[in-house]
């Protein structure tokens, strides 16, 4: 099952095993929590800097659709950061 989700879109899983065996061997809980981390890291990047786009039309001279593409988001959004800029 899985709840909410990263900045990246990404949903967090809600079943990360909190409640394992305590008597398992410690081979056996590492290799768990390695999984649980492998699991959740697509929704703990970082949220894209709004400032970004910023920078990139005014410095780096791309044009909006440019920015979105090289962001990964959609051009609307890019087009209200310049504006609100």
């Amino acid at each position: 099952m899985q709840t909410g989700l990263g900045c990246s879109g990404a949903s967090i899983p809600d079943d990360l095993g909190l409640g394992s065996d305590r008597n398992s061997s410690p081979g056996n809980h590492i290799a768990e929590l390695g999984e649980r981390a492998r699991r959740c890291a697509p929704a703990m990047r970082p949220c894209p800097r709004p400032e970004r786009a910023i920078e990139l039309a005014f410095f780096s001279g791309l044009t909006q659709k440019e920015i979105s593409e090289k962001l990964e988001e959609p051009i609307g959004t890019i087009k209200a950061r310049i504006r609100r800029a």
